[in-house]
């Protein structure tokens, strides 16, 4: 009679091991200091399409960033033309 091989657990050394440890790990640290670079104050990508939903009552269409400092925002309005709007990320200032 055959005997039921006994399945063996994996090793947990090496450095494959480690490096999925370090990858897990920095994915749980990352997170949190990209949100804290979030808030220094200026207007993020959903900030800035509310903004304009609230102002327009359009549809954007699409959100493009300008050298970190602006957003080029789309709409669609109700008179089916497209407006496009620069909104300023520091000031909040929509042009």
């Amino acid at each position: 009679m055959d005997r039921p091989q006994r399945h063996r657990a994996p090793r947990r050394s090496g450095p494959w091991y480690r490096i999925v440890i370090a990858a897990v790990l920095l994915a749980l640290v990352l997170p949190g200091a990209s949100s804290a670079r979030a808030d220094d104050g200026r207007l993020s990508r959903n900030e800035a399409v509310e903004l304009i939903r609230e102002r327009t009552d359009g549809r954007v269409l699409g959100v493009d960033a300008r050298n970190g400092a602006r957003f080029i925002v789309r709409v669609l309005v109700r008179e089916g033309e497209v407006r496009v709007y620069e909104v300023d990320r520091r000031t909040r200032e929509v042009r």
